[in-house]
């Protein structure tokens, strides 16, 4: 008989142990979920942040003052050595370089827009799949 109740003890015990291993993993698996969630989130900021300087050029009408803004920031983004720079294309303008894909050219666009008058400019953008502006065109418009 004492055997016996030694042995439901123990067999108590175990059970308690298989308990609150579950209990344990049921907590760590929410908790993953959790910071799953928060990774997420934080990956949809910081696409957000990083296009911030660029998309608020994405529009039809575009004074040459704002092509020149949008210029400095992408001539500033690759002398920084940004981690998602953009390439700017340009149609209808000329002499103007075909595309800003460095700081250089960004420069050289941005002085002969400057010497653009009576335009308007419409600029689109592409995002990759992660979301991330990686190229705009700028357009010249005949007012």
């Amino acid at each position: 008989m004492d055997n016996a109740s030694k042995a439901l003890i123990i067999a108590g015990a175990v059970l308690i142990a298989v308990m609150l291993v579950s209990v344990g993993v049921a907590i760590y698996q929410q908790a993953q979920g959790v910071v799953d969630q928060g990774k997420s989130s934080m990956a949809g900021l910081e696409v957000t942040m990083a296009n911030a300087k660029y998309s608020m050029y994405e529009k039809k009408g575009q004074s040459r003052r704002e092509i020149e803004q949008l210029l400095n920031q992408v001539a500033q983004g690759y002398a920084q050595n940004d981690e998602h720079t953009v390439i700017v294309n340009f149609k209808s303008i000329s002499p103007a370089p075909s595309q800003a894909k460095d700081r250089d050219t960004a420069l050289k666009a941005r002085d002969v827009i400057k010497k653009v008058t009576n335009h308007t400019f419409d600029v689109e953008t592409k995002t990759d799949k992660s979301g991330y502006i990686y190229e705009m065109t700028v357009t010249c418009v005949t007012k």
